[in-house]
């Protein structure tokens, strides 16, 4: 990891949330009015507190922390599951979003879900509306009828995303331990990725593409900026905003983001041009790049005061800060710049030591930089404990396992849940061959825990009329095997009848044994399709009298595989146990034709 990168993402958070902390008081102020107020150099220092002496945060830093919690519960989740989620991460961004909703409208009227739990949301400090933009109120209460229509160009999109921009920078630079204690890569991003999320990250309440690729800007951006091993002087900043351009211009591809991303870079042109203008000021300069109102705006008057004191986080949050218009985005977006650039400790300490929620920003900032840490008690508590599940998660045995609220988590299942995601994915496969070998990886991947049991017997009633698939498990104290079974519901051209079948997947270098019981009439016909031996054993045959048992055979298919069918007769029962290793026998299927 870059010696720097620590102190840079602390820099870049606490940056923005300064820049919005000094404009939140002027926000709709002119800059006359500002200097009739506070001076002729304008709102430079601290001046308006709360009852606790702190000078305030806006919605912006709010929103800013909320995208952060958002990127921090799905690397959680990812880690966990070995890589497996059910929600991407801009559904968890937006899962975010909604609950910083809760935190301006009220919890009691609030009409969403609560499926993932932002663990920020319970701090006072944020449960208070601070001027939230009216574009992001509306379009998150709009997303209860399903779909967000604007056409929003406000900068409200811009000045929240700056964490993903981050976090992609820290991913690249560091190691984690999964959930079974392998150091592995964070993730690998490339910068057309990380302005894709920025974008779509404002796109959730900004539709229009001045709202949103003002974002995708400054979320690559960023990642130059904490990627790059060379000093960041004025040119070597300049030739990361041309390959920012680049990157967009690549990932976004329709005409009309082709012709917005034209405005915006000749506003970010016009930025860098003014930056070497040493006979236009300030107050000039900012002028002719607009208020700030808009994305494009908003991001031009913060590359431009970034461009102009490139060494200086003071000079240029004092200047992003001090015009006409919104002045607390331009400040947030700007302090975000600057302190990804110059590090927190060169950040003056005047800006920091009564900063609202100040501990709270550095905490988030550093959990960015340490990544998941499932086996971690404070961790745990933020990112694991606080979330409950999206959904009630079914077991593969068709009955709702009950949430752990102490630990909500829960492997088995979570594993179990993502196991029916991946069956679905499998259907398309043709041959049992085929779909053996899916399965095979599927549970290695899942399942190849200790602690994943059946949680009681199965009884499974099979109807003539009304087939079901059935999935199945033992885990490793039963020889670590799935079961796969269902009735064909094609009938045989001989006799009219149905044929049932079981598919057997096991671990390697394991040998799971099964046992069959049959009552009634039965025809059978091919029982031992493929990859079954029978298995003698006079003292379990002598235990369990009736019942026929079977094991893989190695020598005729791939070990992970093999199959069992047998022809159904009218009234006819089967019933299909596994052999645990303690002697025992746990019944996985009862069918009864």
């Amino acid at each position: 990891m870059n010696i720097n990168l620590y102190d840079r993402v602390r820099g870049s958070l606490i940056g923005g949330a300064i820049g919005d902390a000094l404009g939140y008081p002027i926000e709709f102020m002119s800059l006359k009015a500002i200097k009739q107020k506070y001076g002729d150099k304008g709102y430079i220092n601290y001046q308006e507190f709360n009852n606790l002496g702190k000078t305030v945060i806006s919605d912006d830093t709010q929103m800013t922390l909320f995208t952060a919690n958002g990127l921090l519960n799905y690397i959680t989740r990812i880690t966990i599951t070995n890589g497996f989620h059910w929600k991407t991460l801009i559904e968890i961004i937006t899962l975010a979003y909604e609950d910083w909703l809760k935190t301006q409208v009220g919890i009691d009227n609030y009409y969403y879900n609560d499926p993932f739990k932002c663990w920020i949301r319970d701090i006072k400090e944020l449960n208070v509306r601070r001027a939230p933009g009216n574009t992001c109120i509306s379009a998150l209460q709009s997303l209860k009828c399903g779909k967000v229509e604007n056409d929003s160009k406000g900068c409200g999109g811009v000045m929240r995303v700056a964490p993903i921009g981050l976090l992609a920078a820290v991913d690249m630079q560091s190691t984690i331990k999964d959930y079974y204690g392998k150091e592995i890569q964070r993730r690998e991003w490339d910068a057309t990725q990380v302005a894709r999320l920025g974008g779509d990250s404002a796109a959730i309440t900004h539709k229009h593409p001045l709202g949103y690729l003002p974002a995708a800007f400054l979320a690559d951006l960023i990642f130059h900026i904490l990627m790059s091993e060379v000093s960041l002087t004025f040119s070597v900043l300049e030739n990361y905003i041309v390959s920012v351009y680049s990157d967009i211009w690549k990932e976004y591809e329709t005409d009309r983001d082709r012709k917005a991303l034209k405005v915006l870079w000749a506003m970010i042109e016009k930025a860098i041009s003014l930056a070497t203008c040493h006979d236009v000021s300030e107050e000039i300069a900012i002028r002719q790049l607009g208020e700030g109102w808009t994305g494009d705006e908003a991001l031009a008057i913060a590359i431009y005061c970034m461009m102009k004191h490139p060494d200086s986080f003071e000079k240029a949050v004092i200047a992003a800060v001090n015009h006409d218009g919104d002045s607390d985005s331009t400040g947030a977006i700007c302090g975000n710049l600057m302190g990804a650039i110059v590090g927190y400790e060169a950040i003056p300490s005047r800006f920091t030591k009564d900063l609202e929620l100040k501990d709270l920003i550095l905490e988030i900032a550093d959990d960015i930089v340490r990544g998941s840490s499932p086996d971690d008690k404070e961790w745990k508590t933020k990112y694991i404990d606080k979330m409950p599940y999206l959904e009630e998660p079914k077991s593969l045995f068709g009955h709702t396992i009950k949430r752990n609220r102490k630990y909500n988590i829960e492997p088995r299942a979570l594993r179990a849940y993502e196991a029916r995601k991946l069956i679905w994915q499998i259907s398309s496969y043709n041959s049992d061959r085929d779909n053996g070998k899916i399965w095979y990886q599927l549970a290695l991947k899942v399942y190849d825990t200790e602690d994943f049991d059946p949680i009681k017997p199965l009884e499974y009633h099979q109807m003539k009329d009304d087939p079901y698939d059935l999935f199945l498990l033992s885990g490793r104290k039963s020889q670590a095997a799935w079961y796969y079974g269902y009735v064909d519901p094609q009938y045989s051209p001989k006799n009219n009848n149905r044929v049932f079948k079981l598919n057997l997947y096991c671990f390697e270098n394991k040998s799971p044994i099964i046992a069959v019981r049959k009552d009634g009439y039965g025809h059978i016909e091919n029982e031992l399709r493929a990859g079954l031996m029978a298995y003698y054993d006079k003292p379990l045959m002598n235990k369990y009298p009736g019942w026929n048992f079977y094991m893989i055979d190695p020598s005729t298919v791939d070990v992970c595989y093999a199959v069992f069918t047998n022809q159904l007769e009218k009234e006819f029962a089967l019933e299909i146990a596994h052999l645990w290793n303690d002697g025992t026998l746990h019944r996985i299927y009862q069918l009864i034709y």
